[in-house]
Formats: structure tokens, sequence, C-alpha cells
């Protein structure tokens, strides 16, 4: 099913009856997933459970700066284009 595709075309409403049935959103899969790639990029941060470097990883980016949001988004839109190279299934749709 991958990750369920956001249009600005569709109001939040449509989005989430869109995508209401499949796990990956019901399930808030998907902002895992960004979150646990944020919070893995910094080795000296992985420590303990993947609850607390999760938790720490949202408490560090808490107050940050627009700027700084602007340039991670950047980075992590770059990255996943690059892995998407890889992929073979629908997962990275």
């Amino acid at each position: 099913m991958g990750i369920p595709v956001y249009s600005e075309e569709y109001s939040e409403a449509d989005y989430e009856s869109r995508n209401a049935k499949k796990n990956l959103y019901r399930t808030m899969g998907d902002c895992q997933i960004v979150l646990r790639f944020f919070a893995l990029r910094d080795d000296k941060a992985v420590k303990g459970s993947m609850r607390s470097i999760l938790d720490h990883c949202m408490e560090s980016n808490l107050t940050i700066e627009e700027s700084a949001a602007n340039r991670l988004h950047g980075e992590y839109i770059q990255d996943w284009k690059l892995l998407s190279l890889f992929s073979t299934g629908d997962h990275f749709s």
C-alpha cells in the first residue's frame, strides 16, 4: 500500500477518508518513518531504546527555527529521492 500520497487538490477531510484504511496512515507509520530518519542520522544520539531515541529527537527539534526546518526538509527530500531510485516496489510512491 505504501505511504499515502498527499495532494493539495484534496481537503484534509478528503485526504483522511481516502487513506483511513491504509495501515501505514492509520497507525501513523508514515510519521514514524520520517521521525526515525531524523533520529537515527546522528550516531551520538543513538543510545538507549528506540523509544528514547525518538523522544529525544522530538524534544531536540521542538523549537527549531524555520530556516533549519526548511534545510532539514530539503535534506529529507533529497535523500528520499535518492533512495527511491533503488526501490522496486510501491512503498516509495
